[in-house]
């Protein structure tokens, strides 16, 4: 049964082998391929196909992983609005491939403490300005300013904070 899944491609078939196999391996090999779907992975993946395949997927960190990296835009899009714990934004704002998608997550997040996080932890600069940009902490800013992984973000938390001391 392992073999027959591996050699699937509609996420429609792949969904109810997911939701309904007993076997954990035969599954866990589903819904590896409703992932690799939804990533639009294989070149004959459409974006219909993605979005089902998405759909099917319950899993955050499945769901994130999309996000993050599907081929697709309205793919990414849809996989975003499922989510809503910070944190799951928050690795999509830092991680993201797509620069939209990085902002998109960014805007949907409210706890000062992840947009920080978001700040300190991404490499992209169009993100880490974006979140420092959301900063008013003066402890936050310093923080920044030392330990923004972006040095374009630092070095302009840096400049906000010699402008707040003066």
């Amino acid at each position: 049964r392992r073999a027959a899944v591996g050699r699937l491609s509609d996420a429609a078939r792949l969904a109810r082998v997911a939701e309904r196999e007993t076997n954990e391996g035969v599954r866990d090999d589903a819904l590896r391929q409703l992932v690799d779907l939804a990533l639009a992975r294989h070149k004959q993946t459409d974006e219909s196909a993605s979005l089902v395949a998405l759909a099917a997927l319950t899993d955050q960190k499945h769901i994130v992983g999309v996000a993050r990296g599907s081929a697709f835009e309205t793919v990414r899009s849809a996989a975003l609005a499922r989510l809503s714990d910070a944190k799951a934004l928050g690795s999509v704002a830092r991680q993201a491939e797509h620069e939209t998608t990085r902002l998109d997550a960014l805007a949907r997040i409210d706890d000062p403490a992840e947009i920080l996080a978001v700040l300190l932890k991404t490499e992209f600069k169009d993100v880490a300005l974006s979140a420092l940009e959301r900063i008013s902490d003066t402890e936050a800013l310093r923080l920044a300013a030392v330990r923004a992984r972006n040095k374009v973000a630092a070095r302009r938390a840096r400049s906000r904070l010699r402008a707040i001391e003066a």
